[in-house]
This record gives structure tokens, sequence and C-alpha cells, in this order.
């Protein structure tokens, strides 16, 4: 009898909630480079978010630059931020094709 192997579950950087590590969006800083991680194996510290408008506004949102900022242990700008937001709703619409 095979043992069912548990699904990693990640939690969503904008609203906290806990999902399976599959269905989230991961983002990377590596080298002072912030990166979306579409394959989610890139290296350093990795971010999760949600795929949907609420999380994805929180992105470029100028009251909650710190909280990223802190996520990633680098001083991100909101332009780095405002960029990848982009780069995530492009990935998504393609993704949805």
């Amino acid at each position: 009898m095979k043992i069912k192997k548990a699904e990693p579950q990640r939690t969503c950087l904008s609203c906290r909630k806990k999902q399976a590590k599959k269905n989230l969006i991961r983002i990377t800083c590596f080298n002072g480079k912030i990166r979306l991680d579409k394959e989610q194996n890139l290296p350093g510290r990795g971010v999760y978010l949600c795929p949907n408008d609420s999380c994805l506004a929180s992105l470029g949102a100028k009251k909650r630059l710190k909280l990223w900022q802190g996520a990633f242990r680098y001083p991100a700008s909101r332009a780095e931020l405002l960029s990848i937001k982009r780069e995530i709703e492009t990935f998504l619409k393609e993704e949805k094709r």
C-alpha cells in the first residue's frame, strides 16, 4: 500500500491564506534582483502570492512596500514591484489561453 505524500503548503504574503504551493505564484529575490519564478525552482528568498486581483494589487501598493521589503530582506523599490506585477499579469493571461 502506497502512502500518499502531503502536498506542500505555502502562505500568501498578501492575504495570509494557506494553499497548495502549486496554486500560488512564487516571486524570488536573489543577488538583489526580484523576479517571477514560473517553475518555482529558482534560488533565493521566495515569497508566495495568490493569483487573484486583490492579492496582486498589494504588490504595487505604497502602504504595503515595507511588507514586501521585509519578506525579501531586500530594499525593493516600488518600481521593481510594479514591474513584477505587470510580468505576473502577463504570465496569468498567457496561462489562461
